[in-house]
């Protein structure tokens, strides 16, 4: 076959006999481009109108692609078709590559007889094909593995960041209770001690009352006065120790919830060391 330019320059003289109709070797050149194009035969060679829409789409084809196609190293037989399994593609002559060929004879070799031309060492070529293929699935494989393994380390890192700041923010909450927890021991210390000191100050004036209940002195006003002054007296401490108690009691409620929070959080620094 020659030249592109050659091609076309015979394609374009063949224009004066579209109408009338091309002669012999205009048929002839028609055939063996449309057997490099397409793989295949024109049909009803016997039809003016067939070699016509021949001459069309030969002409259109070559003037868009602007080069004379390459011989295909594989061609298949007439109504013969590669389907890849997996896929919705069908392949009929011509082949898009030569790897279509190859790729279906790396998985079906007893199926060379589909194909009326392929090369003397197609053999070596689908090894070929198949050695070249196994070398990039593998190298896709260790690219997946080694971001796989960046992005691991990425997390690993961001996760350990993330649990020395949650230790450290635990142990300075631990800290702060343990701190508390002090300073209500020692309010609950000092208020036990104002408790026996009011206790100790109540009892003195009931003695005190009872045995001035028991006077009958000659004063007795001047001793109602004192008694009532005392009697106020120890109303007042009365009220006194009844609001150390209550203070006690809710100093109590609020040990124990520390000591609760205190645990909670202890046990939550243990899982998140985990």
């Amino acid at each position: 076959m020659g030249s592109y330019e050659k091609t076309m320059a015979d394609l374009s003289e063949m224009k004066s006999r579209f109408q009338s109709g091309f002669s012999s070797s205009d048929r002839l050149l028609l055939d063996r481009l449309h057997r490099l194009i397409y793989g295949s035969e024109i049909t009803n060679t016997g039809c003016s109108d067939c070699y016509r829409d021949a001459y069309v789409m030969i002409y259109n084809k070559l003037k868009t692609d602007k080069e004379m196609p390459k011989a295909p190293n594989y061609i298949l037989k007439g109504g013969a078709l590669i389907h890849p399994v997996g896929t919705s593609r069908f392949y009929t002559n011509p082949l898009p590559s030569d790897d279509i060929a190859e790729e279906f004879l790396s998985k079906f070799p007893q199926e060379v007889n589909k194909f009326a031309q392929l090369p003397v060492d197609w053999e070596d070529r689908v090894a070929a094909y198949k050695a070249r293929k196994a070398e990039e699935a593998r190298a896709k494989a260790e690219a997946e593995k080694k971001a796989e393994g960046e992005n691991a380390t990425t997390v690993n890192d961001s996760e350990a960041e993330e649990l020395k700041t949650s230790l450290i923010e635990a142990g300075q909450q631990i800290e702060s209770l343990r701190k508390d927890k002090e300073d209500l021991s020692t309010t609950v210390k000092t208020l036990i001690e104002e408790k026996a000191e009011l206790t100790q100050k109540v009892e003195a004036l009931n003695k005190l009352l009872a045995e001035r209940a028991e006077s009958e002195s000659a004063g007795e006003n001047s001793e109602s006065e004192e008694v009532n002054n005392l009697q106020m007296e120890l109303a007042t401490a009365k009220a006194e120790l009844e609001a150390a108690q209550a203070e006690n009691e809710q100093l109590k409620l609020d040990n124990r919830a520390l000591k609760a929070a205190n645990t909670r959080l202890k046990n939550n620094s243990a899982k998140d060391a985990e």
